[in-house]
């Protein structure tokens, strides 16, 4: 239902909108996203290592870590701390 949710705004960016997917877990919802919109790219962030590996094997079955995806091991109050987030539209 998220995804759902998420396609009618992410239409808009279709052509080049940028996901920025915070405490992403294995990504699936970004992964989603990318697969529906090709010419979008996301930024994945999670304070878990392990949750950014699972991210990146996720990316690469499913065909969209093809130098779209970059992956973060980050929280937001630490991202929030050294700056303004990284760009994006949704």
């Amino acid at each position: 239902a998220i995804l759902e949710d998420l396609i009618p705004e992410a239409s808009a960016f279709a052509d080049g909108g940028r996901i920025l997917d915070i405490g992403c877990g294995h990504a699936p919802v970004a992964v989603a996203m990318l697969e529906r919109f090709p010419r979008m790219t996301a930024c994945l962030m999670d304070p878990s290592e392990r949750m950014l590996e699972l991210a990146a094997e996720r990316c690469r079955r499913s065909g969209v870590a093809d130098g779209r995806v970059e992956l973060r091991c980050d929280s937001l109050e630490s991202a929030l701390d050294r700056g303004p987030l990284p760009p994006h539209d949704l």
